[in-house]
């Protein structure tokens, strides 16, 4: 009996299943800025993933920022588990962002330099310049600067991190600085929230273009405690944020609390209006054999009263099977300024009427919730199954599911079979409820000079013609030319016309040279039928310094 119990448990969790965690399923590897740019232009991403991502690209990820993997597409951010499961695709999608600096490696800073320039007459250059010093091993320097495709150029971050030995205080950073406390409701990576002057002036570098919070960040450790506090302010040319907030943890018997307090004050800097927002939330985690289970609940105080959210979410493994969830709902009148909590891609435009304060959330009014599975079905064969599913209060929706089978026949060879569904409402718009169906077949072979990602894929879509995609990404390490990087992605064959309407690709060398400097130049060509200017060549040089 208790055999057909674990077998039926088994087949529940494959019919339900969820996400690789991320708040928006997808297929798709983004290696630079560059896919990026061209997956905002195809609509798989918006406006404010952009701005997440290019700055994830720029900075990485690393131990003290994990947290972000939230933002990336088809990722999400648990706590992670000694004995934790993954998926090929999932590490795939990460690497690109993950910090390639080694945490304990020895050198005095860094100087990063990329140059990109559309080679069509009249086309925009770019460039991103990032130093990081680290004059002491208690003392961090960094500096970025950007000129966008759109020809705007900012200070985007600068910053100075002090962490003293053998003190109360492990961290104190003056400057730009990104922190979620607790889960996130209160306060986490709010991205850009106010539009800044498009030179690059005094005011750019009091101001910086950066998505996460420009003031002071405060760590503590105190008997036993875990403590943060912070001040931070953001000035665009019309509004201002003042940030002040703090947090600290402690365990009571087996639950680790973590209360989380916040004042939030947005003025309208030409007619001196503004709202003030007092926010108050606790954080409460359970940790057991196998697992844990973290909840929050927060409240909004001050001149627009109204609780924030009630989120939930945990991870559990056993035997050959994890299984990861997440619920949120938020009220329909919070001031989502400072939030990076978890939540559907389902945008919808917000005003704070006391300011006149218009922006775009995925929080306020919504529900929903997503759920993950991954079962090892025997040594080389797994299956994971992604569900995400968000409601808002205006009657809009959205729900996607991910299967995946991935088949590993030896140390080399990878072979993967994914079928995604992505259904959407939007009570704002007058066409019907919109469907989209992905099926693709990957396969990726791997040794250690060479590794081939290929894949061929069917999508169909409610509004669209059907299409089909064919990815090639290849990368060689050679003695004569370094890394050689090869991407063809032949992303729209219309079978019914009988036409490519879309393809990218790209070649990339990165040499290195005498273990201090990486050069790496890279030409890539688009073409899209329906775009105005159907064909762009660009090209793009990364330079890398290591001292």
């Amino acid at each position: 009996m208790k055999t057909w119990h674990s077998w039926g448990l088994v087949l529940i969790l494959l019919i339900l299943a969820g996400t690789p965690l991320a708040q928006e399923l997808t297929t798709q590897v983004y290696p630079s800025e560059d896919e990026l740019a061209e997956a905002l232009e195809r609509g798989e991403i918006d406006s404010a993933q952009y701005y997440y991502l290019w700055q994830l690209h720029l900075f990485g990820l690393d131990s003290s920022n994990v947290y972000l993997e939230d933002v990336i597409p088809n990722l999400t951010y648990f706590l992670p588990l000694p004995r934790e499961l993954s998926t090929p695709l999932e590490q795939h999608q990460r690497q690109p962002f993950v910090s390639d600096q080694p945490p304990d490696h020895p050198r005095f800073g860094r100087v990063q330099h990329r140059w990109y320039r559309a080679l069509e007459q009249g086309r925009p250059w770019a460039f991103n310049t990032n130093l990081q010093l680290e004059p002491t091993r208690t003392l961090d320097i960094d500096l970025s600067l950007r000129r966008s495709r759109a020809g705007t150029e900012r200070v985007v971050r600068r910053s100075v991190t002090y962490r003293p030995e053998n003190s109360a205080l492990r961290g104190l950073t003056l400057g730009n600085f990104t922190t979620r406390l607790g889960m996130g409701s209160i306060l986490g990576h709010p991205g850009k929230l106010v539009d800044y002057p498009d030179k690059l002036d005094a005011q750019s570098l009091l101001f910086p273009d950066y998505g996460g919070y420009n003031g002071l960040l405060a760590d503590w450790r105190l008997s036993g405690w875990k403590a943060q506090t912070l001040a931070a302010i953001s000035r665009g040319e019309k509004f201002e944020l003042i940030t002040a907030a703090a947090t600290a943890e402690c365990e009571l018997a087996s639950i680790r609390l973590e209360p989380v307090f916040s004042l939030n004050r947005l003025r309208n800097r030409v007619d001196d209006s503004h709202v003030t927002d007092l926010n108050f939330g606790l954080t409460s985690l359970t940790r057991y054999d196998g697992g844990y289970l973290r909840s929050e609940i927060s409240y909004q105080f001050g001149d627009a009263p109204s609780w924030r959210a009630a989120l939930l979410e945990g991870r559990h493994r056993f035997r050959s099977t994890q299984i990861s969830y997440a619920l949120w709902s938020y009220g329909n009148h919070l001031h989502d300024l400072t939030a990076g909590s978890k939540s559907a891609i389902l945008r919808h435009q917000d005003t704070i009427s006391t300011t006149t304060f218009a922006y775009s959330s995925r929080r306020v009014g919504q529900s929903g919730g997503l759920l993950k599975t991954i079962v090892k079905l025997s040594p080389r064969l797994d299956l994971s199954n992604n569900l995400v599913a968000g409601y808002h209060q205006s009657g809009s929706d959205r729900f996607q599911w991910h299967s995946a089978l991935n088949w590993q026949s030896s140390p080399d060879f990878h072979l993967r079979l994914d079928l995604l569904l992505n259904n959407r409402h939007r009570t704002t718009s007058t066409s019907p409820r919109q469907n989209d169906l992905r099926i693709r077949l990957q396969s990726r072979f791997t040794r250690a000079n060479c590794s081939v990602r290929s894949y061929i894929g069917l999508q169909t879509r409610s509004d669209q013609s059907d299409y089909v995609s064919l990815l090639i990404d290849t990368r060689l390490s050679t003695s004569q030319f370094g890394r050689v990087d090869l991407w063809v992605d032949l992303g729209r064959w219309n079978p019914k016309e009988r036409m490519l309407e879309y393809y990218y690709m790209y070649l990339q060398l990165t040499q290195h040279y005498l273990q201090a400097v990486e050069i790496g130049l890279k030409l890539a060509h688009r073409y899209a039928r329906n775009y105005t200017s159907h064909h762009q060549t660009s090209v793009s040089i990364t330079t890398t310094v290591t001292i």
